[in-house]
């Protein structure tokens, strides 16, 4: 279980016994579908496959370094490379 599992799994643990706490529901309820968002953003899809690759042959090293158009995937979001 990895640690966004863990988050997921707390915060319905809120959500299951902290009922007499609206906000708090609505916060956990939020936050659990953003993890779920970045879980799968994470996982990436078929355009991060080949993506980075492509922007590479596009742009040379160090254009590719300040390019934001290579950081990110245009189609999911997922960082295609840490910094």
């Amino acid at each position: 279980m990895n640690d966004i599992e863990k988050a997921i799994k707390s915060l319905k643990n809120i959500i299951e016994y902290w009922t007499y706490k609206p906000t708090e529901v609505e916060a956990a309820t939020l936050a659990i579908t953003a993890l779920l968002e970045k879980q799968e953003r994470e996982q990436g899809c078929e355009t991060c496959e080949n993506y980075f690759a492509l922007q590479y042959a596009k742009y040379s090293y160090n254009e590719c370094e300040s390019n934001s158009e290579c950081l990110y995937c245009p189609n999911c979001g997922r960082k295609l490379r840490e910094d």
